[in-house]
C-alpha cells in the first residue's frame, strides 16, 4: 500500500476492530502476524494466526495461512530473526527493515533508494 508499516498495523487493527466480515477479520489477523514475524515478534505472530483461524471464515486457503504461520515464522528473503541479534535497531546508515518487510508482506517491490 503505502510504505509505511505503522500505517499498515494500524489499519488491520481497525479493520479486527470493526469488521463483521470473518475472511476480512481473519486476513487482517494473518497479516498483522506476518508483519510481527517480520518485526521478531514471534508469540505475537502466533497469536494473530491463532486469531485468525478462531475467525472461522471457512476457507480452506485462510486456514492453510493461519496454520502454516502458527507452525513456522514468516519470512521473505535476506531476513532473519537471529537470537544473537543485538536488538530492533538497524545498524547505522541501513534502512530500517520493517518498511522494505511491510512492503514484502503488502505484495510490493521495496522502493529503492536514489543512488
Amino acid at each position: 500500500m503505502t510504505g509505511h508499516p505503522e500505517d499498515a498495523i494500524n489499519g488491520f487493527q481497525k479493520t479486527i476492530a470493526t469488521t463483521k466480515e470473518p475472511r476480512l477479520a481473519a486476513w487482517s489477523h494473518i497479516y498483522l502476524g506476518r508483519m510481527l514475524d517480520l518485526d521478531c515478534k514471534r508469540d505475537e505472530a502466533v497469536s494473530e494466526y491463532k486469531s485468525a483461524l478462531e475467525s472461522r471464515d471457512g476457507q480452506q486457503d485462510t486456514r492453510l495461512a493461519a496454520e502454516r504461520g502458527v507452525k513456522t515464522a514468516y519470512a521473505v528473503n535476506g531476513h532473519s530473526c537471529d537470537e544473537d541479534a543485538d536488538d530492533d535497531a538497524p545498524a547505522p546508515g541501513a534502512n530500517a527493515p520493517t518498511a522494505k518487510h511491510a512492503a514484502a508482506v503488502q505484495g510490493q517491490k521495496p522502493a529503492t533508494p536514489p543512488q
